[in-house]
């Protein structure tokens, strides 16, 4: 392993002379990739070969999963977990599979099953060479009263009756756990290490004292640790909860850890107890109930760790576990929240996070990379259940986001030199999607010229700063070294980017590609997020925020201002609501923030204009809603009928939506409302409060050695195949289209082994009853059509623009400074801001 670890230190020096040399990312207009990309594209390789451990579920019955791995006597050995719904009930079957090393000779056995009588819940599974280890946590329920319409109240005791919506509270208030004698098997004898809970009488709301939901019940719960043998027998059971613990307290177990020489650690909140592998007990050790371990592991000298949170976030310490303190604590020069931490052969620690996995010695700076996920072309967000075999092989699982299942494997290192070299395209993201990642993966192992390498910008934020990450992509595109692709979220500044040049004109690729062309998307979609004309981002899909009314309030077209809201609340009952009940000034602050702000800045020019009429007339509303909401409101019985049926009946003008697709406006207009309605928006200055949102957006640098290869990965994003397999509204008009005119049927399915097609109705929950409610009309969706094609407005949010207005719109609505004077000055902070960021 010294020559792997010399040979990635080599690499890692090459990869930072070229780095600093013309830049990580890209250096000039020279074309291909460099040698330091190339080969920072082969590191931290490994490949997975896939064991079957998993039993087949395709019969549609159940599902699986891997609960626990390990090597044991030079064999793989796996716990995994088969839920079935059969016709007999639901049941949980943990089963015993082994294989040898190359994946022969798999054999499985159940060795315990959760179900019907046996209701066990089966936690912190542990395969050693002693056995396999769990808690197995019960719960009996001994009826003392029938379903015949007796009540079973035993007699000479009367006991209040609780309705249903209280039973939670009363039943926390009322029971009583872990009693000193150990409570009641159910038939009046002592059972070691139970608890029982007290008979109470259960009513429900709606029914009569004699009503068969009422119920007379005694709740038995056990706590086990359990032993099963490496055949997946079982060798003994031991009953965790204290015989001496008051009925005030309640045991559970909080972390189960194996110790060396086999003993097992069973921690709870008050004490932590050591048992031999025979299930004695060994030790019991009180620990400090205001203290909470996020996690727990043996160190590789043997030392036992544990991490917590410290004054400046998590910290790792030693846990002596004769005294049950802690060490001094150590703490991390990095966010170790961004990885899962346990322990390690090799190293200190062992992290992992969704982009691969990691080692890492106490006084290093930085974890050391062992495996890139993307890289390995590994499908998936996260290896599991990690048991390290040698420094360059171990075992793990994972879902694969390609297939959809759950996978075992034996993950082994890939040298560099074995792998050939491509053309390198870097994507940088602050989050990557499982979508996208899959998108990647998919990419790397079809394309013979290219290979995509991600870096995820969220592993440099700070636990007190969750936006250094984004300032360090920031300081990367400052210096030059701009990745190829860039994710683009909310949180960047996009505007700052086309300013500066950084970006590339998306249009450029469509209209110089052969099989796209740009007249097949909604070109007032794509429109919107350009500036002067150029198209710095890739719109894939969209969805819109906007604000809906009768069409018998607001009149038939779209679009309205400040002054035509007021003239319509004129015409209504005093006391018309405008949104729903309930609703804050906060509340219409965030609509404010959502679909307004990007009226009052020119995203082009850079100008603002908050001290105009329209945004004085726009604080003056808000100022007329209340600070507070009544928190009593849904106490009143009739509450969520009032709620339901507040716009069906008038007694709320407007409602907030979504659309995501036409299918929303069925709950919207046939339901909600139950009239045709129009897309009113919020009220505005320029009418137009209606705002375009999307899933991603992602653009390509206009610095990039590799412009054609990004443009090959990214193109996919307007193909029939991403268009049509969109969650949200397509750009595509005809892929839209196709997707709106399935909301003027009903659902539909069809059954797989009969091919009988089954439709069901839409429904709306209104006044506290069910109501089949009629798909759309083509004129409905000829409407939406319309609509979509009008807009024009993309959201805009600037959490430093939304704090301005928010600090300085306080002395206005306190009364302390008119509302010129507080536009005036908003105005002058707004500017100033975006000028600096400009």
């Amino acid at each position: 392993m010294r020559n792997r670890k010399k040979w990635i230190k080599k690499s890692i020096c090459l990869a930072a002379a070229g780095a600093m040399a013309c830049g990580l990312w890209g250096c000039g207009d020279s074309q291909g990739s460099t040698e330091a990309e190339k080969l920072a594209a082969k590191q931290y390789v490994y490949r997975p070969t896939d064991l079957e451990l998993l039993p087949d579920t395709d019969d549609g019955k159940g599902w699986s999963n891997i609960s626990a791995l390990g090597i044991q006597n030079e064999k793989i050995v796996a716990l995994t977990l088969e839920e079935q719904y059969l016709e007999s009930g639901y049941t949980q079957v943990y089963k015993l599979v082994t294989m040898n090393m190359d994946g022969s000779g798999r054999q499985e056995k159940p060795f315990f099953t959760s179900g019907g009588e046996n209701n066990g819940n089966l936690s912190y599974l542990e395969i050693t060479e002693n056995g396999i280890y769990g808690t197995l946590e019960t719960w009996n329920y001994d009826d003392q009263g029938g379903w015949d319409g007796e009540i079973g109240i035993p007699e000479g005791e009367i006991q209040d009756t609780e309705y249903e919506e209280d039973a939670d509270d009363a039943e926390d208030e009322d029971t009583e756990d872990d009693s000193e004698d150990g409570g009641t098997d159910g038939e009046g004898e002592a059972s070691e290490g139970s608890s029982s809970v007290q008979p109470r009488v259960s009513v429900s709301k709606n029914s009569s004292i004699d009503s068969p939901i009422a119920r007379d019940y005694t709740e038995t719960r056990t706590l086990e640790l359990v032993c099963w043998n490496l055949n997946g027998e079982e060798q003994w059971r031991k009953s965790l909860i204290p015989e001496d613990m008051s009925e005030e307290e309640y045991y559970y177990v909080e972390r189960m850890l194996i110790l060396d020489g086999g003993r097992i650690l069973v921690m709870s909140g008050s004490r932590m107890d050591i048992y031999g592998s025979d299930g004695t007990l060994t030790e019991s050790i009180p620990r400090d109930q205001e203290q909470y371990f996020d996690n727990i592991f043996m160190g590789r000298d043997g030392s036992l760790m544990v991490t917590s949170w410290g004054e400046n976030g998590m910290v790792m310490s030693t846990l002596d576990l004769k005294t049950g303190k802690t060490g001094d604590p150590v703490e991390f020069p990095f966010n170790v929240y961004n990885y899962n931490i346990s322990g390690s052969k090799y190293y200190d620690l062992l992290l992992r996070n969704s982009t691969g996995v990691f080692g890492y010695n106490l006084g290093d700076q930085d974890p050391t990379p062992l495996m890139n996920i993307i890289n390995s072309d590994i499908a998936t967000t996260s290896i599991n259940g990690i048991v390290e075999i040698s420094e360059t092989q171990f075992l793990g699982s994972y879902y694969d986001n390609l297939d959809g299942t759950q996978h075992a494997a034996l993950f082994t290192y890939v040298d560099p030199a074995d792998i050939p070299d491509k053309e390198v395209i870097s994507i940088a993201t602050y989050y990557m999607d499982y979508q996208m990642r899959r998108r990647v993966i998919e990419f790397n192992k079809t394309n013979e010229t290219y290979r995509i390498t991600v870096i995820d910008y969220s592993q440099y934020s700070a636990m007190d700063d969750y936006m250094s990450g984004y300032t360090r992509l920031n300081n990367d595109i400052l210096a030059g070294n701009t990745p190829d692709i860039i994710v683009i979220d909310n949180n960047m500044p996009v505007d700052s980017y086309i300013a500066k040049g950084v970006l590339a004109n998306i249009y450029d690729f469509l209209d110089e590609d052969e099989e796209l062309n740009r007249e097949d998307y909604f070109q007032n979609i794509l429109d919107a997020f350009s500036v002067n004309g150029k198209l710095y981002t890739i719109v894939p899909d969209f969805y819109v925020q906007t604000v809906l009314g009768k069409t018998a309030d607001v009149g038939t077209e779209p679009g309205w201002t400040m002054q035509d809201l007021k003239a319509v609340l004129a015409t209504k009952p005093e006391g018309t609501n405008v949104f729903e009940s309930n609703t804050t000034r906060d509340g219409i602050m965030w609509y404010v923030m959502m679909m307004a702000l990007p009226q009052y800045m020119d995203r082009e020019t850079g100008k603002c204009s908050f001290d105009s009429q329209g945004f004085m007339d726009l604080l003056e509303f808000l100022k007329e809603f209340p600070t507070e909401g009544d928190p009593n409101a849904w106490e009143d019985p009739d509450y969520w009928d009032n709620y339901q049926s507040q716009w069906r009946e008038g007694r709320t003008l407007l409602a907030v939506t979504n659309i995501t697709e036409a299918r929303d406006l069925i709950q919207t207009a046939h339901g909600t409302f139950g009239e045709p309605v129009t897309f009113i928006g919020f009220p505005t200055e320029s009418g137009n409060g209606s705002i375009i949102q999307t899933s991603n957006r992602y653009a390509i640098s206009a610095k990039s050695r590799n412009k054609a290869g990004a443009w090959e990965f990214m193109r996919y994003y307007f193909t029939d195949e991403y268009q049509d397999g969109s969650y949200y509204m397509p750009v595509n008009k005809e892929i839209w289209m196709e997707h709106a005119r399935q909301a003027m049927e009903r659902y539909s399915w069809t059954d797989a082994e009969t091919g009988e097609v089954y439709y069901e109705d839409y429904t709306a929950w209104i006044g506290g009853e069910s109501i089949v409610i009629d798909p759309l009309s083509q004129e409905e969706v000829d409407a939406l059509y319309d609509f979509v094609c009008s807009l024009d407005t993309p959201y805009y949010y600037d959490e430093d623009i939304v704090n301005i207005i928010n600090e300085e719109a306080e002395a206005f609505f306190a009364g302390q400074k008119s509302v010129e004077q507080v536009a005036e000055i908003i105005q002058g902070r707004a500017q100033i801001y975006v000028d600096e960021g400009r």
